[in-house]
């Protein structure tokens, strides 16, 4: 919630909804070096497609400081400090890390 601005809980609602409602899901889930590359994301995103049968595939997307822009653009405070780009090493490990859990395809988006 920190760094996105929104709880967690209306978005796995929603996409508890979509599975219901027969949708396909693919679960694009932005990698931030520092913040969220840990062992415990991961395993989560790999329960949730062992939940919904909708998920068809997990898309890694490493960080890029585009957001960074937009927030000053927009004149708003830096919700954390840029991390470094993450290599395509890293991204490649994410991916299997997540693959390990996950039932679906996951790739490097």
């Amino acid at each position: 919630r920190q760094y996105t601005g929104v709880e967690l809980a209306p978005i796995l609602e929603n996409l508890r909804l979509l599975d219901q409602l027969g949708a396909s899901i693919t679960l694009r889930c932005p990698i931030i070096p520092g913040y969220n590359d840990r062992e415990e994301h991961f395993s989560r995103l790999g329960e949730i497609t062992h939940e919904l049968r909708a998920v068809m595939r997990i898309d890694v997307e490493p960080y890029h400081p585009l957001g960074v822009s937009k927030e000053r653009w927009l004149h708003l405070p830096p919700r954390m400090q840029p991390p470094a780009l993450p290599s395509q090493e890293a991204a490649r490990e994410w991916a299997a890390r997540i693959a390990r859990y996950a039932c679906v395809p996951v790739q490097i988006a």
